[in-house]
């Protein structure tokens, strides 16, 4: 009996400890005595801490800086190997850079060892040092960051202008290429933690030195998880550098960085996610919330690193609250203003000198609640490159008036002897569906924009009819059961709900487009393009027009509700196109024919209008069933042949 009670104990203390590394349910017991999985950095114990971790409630340096020869001591004692937790109780840690061979002022020295506090206040490790490359450097499989506070020496209830010119260098570094050559490092996890951050709180009393990253992501990383991290005054919260490979999957989830323009001089220029050389498979942003200058800035081209370039594959933006504001002085203000979009995908050209197929696949920003202002100076969701897939649905996406809300185009297309490249499609499976559009100039534009001096406008311009197959270059468009509404004190002339350049196979349908002070819709140099069951309404005295088709090959309007335009449909030197069951109203000319072949006319009803339709130049037009109220002119014709009036 006494044996088997004794066996019991032996097993009770043995699950209390095991639960103290994975709970940090640490008993008493436990907290007073060190062993190989779970060592106290404040308990000597003449084995694992000869020399203890002080904390204390000030910053000094003296102490920073035995702290930081002490850890290594502490991280490479004896038996101190894998699945081991390196314990922080709750107090202040000063370390004021690396000990002699260390890049960190914590380093991991094996897998699956946990650097941990007690709490995400409660335990707090900050950083003196400029110079050293990273607060916690990961190094290892299995390595763990949990329940602390990371952050910086400098801290005053007023921010610092000359901190941004002098930041710290990063606070959590997942550094697989320190890793053991020719292996991938696996399942690194960042959970519960704070960098410069009182946590659940955007209220601004006190400022830190910024890190210039919070977390830093570096080499052949396999699962990399970051759950519940709060992070302020740091430039980039998420900083991935995959180098020449292809790595992840990685999920980042309730990330919380907050970079508030109330910092008075401060001209920070800030970014969530950076990600540049290859890119990682299956990346997932959910449930971020982000307040600073841009959200994510991916860059996919070929120049990035000497290898070429792997595609995205499989990236997942969903349910992210995102507030990005103007950016004042960046410090790269000599790059074009499209890297300055509130996301910017540079994704890899359509040939590169790798191999032909070399795209990006299946990018989805879904469910996402924004903000955003950048007038002249990109967009907020700006896509360039050669992509397979992108997504963009139920987002509620509002702005003081900005320009462009989604801008997707091909860029340009790098030269190839390959004839089958050269006739490639640079994006194609667009899908714009469900999203609500505020006040924005020109919530959708594809393809090219009207407004670039290198293209043509939607004026009296002598552009090419039709669309040559080497000039599609996003193909597959689907454009349905959005919302987007403009305010009449947007007045920039020129701009529309949805503008479509050198696309293939497009389908709007189902769009409720309000307040037009623009155009609605305008399709320019496209083919198979299919308008169906919208809405739209417009402000007649801004002399714009509701559908406008230029340079269309193949295209049908059919279903759609137009009013109060001062045209209701234009279409101009385009070729097979058929209009029928159209509502149109409130116009002075609601259907307008120029230099156009093959048009067909039925079914369409025309109210309250000045002229129900107009041909001019037109090859032939054919009507039937149409009902034309028109105030003045039911049908003006110019050099036209009509057929089955």
């Amino acid at each position: 009996m006494k044996s088997l009670f004794c066996f019991l104990l032996f097993t009770s203390l043995t699950v209390t400890r095991s639960e103290a590394a994975d709970n940090l349910s640490i008993s008493p017991s436990v907290l007073q005595s060190n062993s190989p999985a779970f060592i106290n950095v404040t308990q000597a114990d003449g084995v694992y801490v000869r020399e203890p971790i002080t904390a204390t409630a000030a910053v000094e340096p003296a102490i920073a800086r035995r702290n930081s020869l002490r850890m290594k001591a502490i991280m490479t004692s004896t038996n101190t190997g894998p699945k081991c937790l390196i314990y922080f109780p709750p107090g202040q840690y000063c370390f004021d850079g690396a000990a002699p061979e260390w890049q960190a002022s914590i380093e991991t020295t094996h897998s699956h060892q946990t650097i941990a506090g007690a709490d995400l206040n409660a335990t707090r490790i900050l950083q003196l040092n400029r110079e050293v490359a990273s607060t916690v450097r990961l190094r290892h499989t299995g390595s763990t960051v949990r329940d602390l506070f990371i952050g910086a020496s400098d801290y005053d209830t007023t921010f610092h202008p000359e901190w941004e010119q002098q930041p710290l260098k990063t606070a959590i570094f997942l550094d697989a290429a320190a890793s053991e050559a020719g292996r991938w490092s696996a399942d690194p996890v960042v959970r519960k933690v704070n960098i410069n951050s009182p946590g659940n709180t955007i209220e601004r009393k006190s400022f830190y030195r910024p890190f210039r990253t919070g977390l830093e992501v570096k080499g052949a990383w396999l699962n990399v998880y970051a759950h519940t991290l709060w992070i302020t005054d740091t430039f980039t919260a998420i900083d991935i550098d995959q180098g020449p490979v292809m790595a992840g999957p990685a999920k980042f989830i309730d990330i919380n960085h907050y970079c508030i323009e109330a910092r008075g001089q401060s001209k920070a220029w800030t970014t969530f996610f950076r990600s540049t050389g290859h890119f990682m498979e299956q990346v997932e942003l959910i449930h971020c919330t982000f307040i600073g200058a841009q959200f994510i800035r991916m860059d996919g081209r070929p120049a990035t690193n000497s290898a070429g370039n792997s595609p995205a594959y499989d990236m997942i933006i969903d349910h992210n609250y995102i507030n990005v504001y103007d950016t004042m002085e960046a410090p790269e203000a000599q790059l074009p203003d499209k890297v300055y979009s509130g996301i910017y995908l540079n994704l890899p050209p359509l040939v590169a000198s790798g191999p032909r197929k070399n795209y990006s696949r299946d990018i989805r920003f879904t469910n996402n609640s924004c903000t955003g202002r950048a007038p002249g100076r990109g967009a907020f969701f700006y896509a360039e490159g050669n992509c397979r897939g992108i997504t963009f649905s139920e987002n509620d996406i509002s702005c003081a008036g900005a320009d462009k809300c989604i801008y997707i185009r091909p860029g340009e297309p790098v030269a190839s002897s390959d004839p089958l490249a050269q006739s490639d499609v640079a994006i194609r499976d667009v899908k714009i569906t469900r999203n609500y559009f505020r006040n924005w100039r020109a919530p959708i534009t594809l393809g090219g924009d009207r407004n670039d001096p290198a293209r043509s406008e939607l004026a009296e311009k002598n552009i090419a009819r039709g669309c040559d197959d080497d000039a599609a270059f996003i193909q597959r468009v689907i454009i349905a059961d959005n919302q987007s509404m403009q305010e009449e004190s947007v007045t920039r002339i020129g701009l529309t709900h949805a503008y479509l350049n050198r696309c293939r196979q497009v389908s709007i349908s189902g769009n409720t487009f309000d307040e037009t002070v623009g155009w609605g819709l305008a399709a320019q140099d496209c083919e198979d393009v299919s308008i169906t069951g919208n809405t739209l309404r417009g402000l007649q005295k801004n002399n714009r027009t509701g559908i406008v088709l230029q340079g269309v090959k193949t295209g049908t309007v059919t279903g759609n509700i137009v009013n109060c335009f001062a045209n209701g449909i234009t279409v101009t030197r385009s070729e097979g196109i058929a209009l029928s069951a159209n509502s149109i109203s409130g116009a002075r000319c609601a259907i307008e024919c120029r230099d156009t072949g093959g048009v067909s006319l039925t079914g369409n009803t025309i109210a309250a209008s000045q002229t129900g339709l107009s041909f001019r130049g037109a090859t032939s037009a054919t009507l039937a069933g149409n009902l034309v109220q028109a105030e003045t002119n039911q049908v003006q014709e110019a050099d036209v042949r009509i057929l089955n009036r």
